[in-house]
C-alpha cells in the first residue's frame, strides 16, 4: 500500500505531466492553425485556377465557330481574288 508521504511527489509528477501535455497541446494548436492558413491559400489558388479554366473553356467554345467563319471568309476572298485576277 502507498505511503501518505508518496502523495505529494506523485502530485508533483502529475502536475509536470499535465504541464507537458498543455505545452504539447499549445504547440499542436499552433501547428494546426499554420497548416490551416497554408491550406486555405492553396484552396484559394485552386479556385482561381478553376475560374481561369472556365474562362479558357468558354473562349475555346467560341473560337471553334469563329475559326470556321474566318476560314469561310478567307476562302470566299481567295475565290473572288482568283476570279477577278485570273491567276
Amino acid at each position: 500500500m502507498s505511503d501518505i508521504n508518496d502523495i505529494p511527489s506523485g502530485l508533483g509528477e502529475l502536475r509536470d505531466r499535465v504541464g507537458n501535455l498543455e505545452r504539447g497541446l499549445a504547440d499542436n494548436t499552433a501547428t494546426t492553425k499554420r497548416i490551416e492558413t497554408d491550406t486555405n491559400e492553396m484552396i484559394e489558388m485552386f479556385r482561381s485556377w478553376q475560374g481561369a479554366m472556365k474562362v479558357l473553356e468558354t473562349i475555346g467554345k467560341a473560337a471553334k465557330p469563329l475559326a470556321a467563319i474566318v476560314s469561310l471568309a478567307v476562302a470566299v476572298g481567295a475565290y473572288f481574288a482568283h476570279w477577278k485576277g485570273g491567276k
